[in-house]
């Protein structure tokens, strides 16, 4: 059975901190995807500019999908490898992973 990890914090130096902050994915992109203003009042560069923006948030929201979907995989055949076939939560770990597949 697996243990969580311990949680920890790790300090950036001052010139790692200016380019983490563009590099690091928005911590709640459906927060990003509000728009303050109708769509029909923004100019057609606003509208272009949003368009990007969303079109870069839906390629994120799509890689962090693949990412868990191929981690879930991973921890449910560990678990299926090292569990005994008897034990309780087997039925279900064996649907999850064939509906993941």
């Amino acid at each position: 059975m697996q243990t969580p990890a311990d949680e920890r914090q790790v300090e950036l130096g001052d010139d790692e901190q200016e380019g983490a902050a563009e590099e690091a994915p928005p911590a709640d992109i459906e927060e990003r995807l509000f728009l303050h203003e109708r769509p029909d009042a923004l100019g057609a560069a606003a509208r272009e500019y949003q368009d990007a923006q969303l079109e870069g948030l839906l390629h994120q929201r799509e890689q962090m999908v693949v990412e868990r979907r191929n981690e879930a995989i991973r921890l449910l055949e560990d678990f299926v490898a090292h569990e005994p076939e008897q034990a309780v939560e087997m039925p279900d770990a064996l649907l999850r992973l064939a509906e993941l597949r």
